[in-house]
């Protein structure tokens, strides 16, 4: 009996994390929104807010961001790969 429980709460978190992490960034957001407006214990304030403010649509710290910076330079003693198809 303990065994069957433990593994439903197991499947049942793993699919709650399945949901979160493909479910669009938009309804994420609406989703932690509404969660932060209910009584919620004081620890989960933070990564909730961190939730709301999430930049990226992949949740990374900006690998969609345009990049502002030159280009990097080849080092010295390198050579760059061509493949030339047939």
């Amino acid at each position: 009996m303990v065994q069957s429980l433990i593994a439903g709460l197991l499947v049942g978190a793993s699919a709650i994390y399945a949901l979160w992490t493909l479910c669009p960034k938009a309804a994420r957001g609406r989703l932690t929104a509404s969660l932060l407006k209910l009584p919620h214990p004081r620890f989960l304030e933070k990564p909730l807010l961190q939730a709301v403010k999430q930049q990226g649509g992949c949740g990374c710290d900006g690998c969609d961001r345009v990049s502002l910076k030159a280009p990097a330079k080849p080092q010295e003693g390198y050579a760059s790969i061509v493949i030339h198809r047939r």
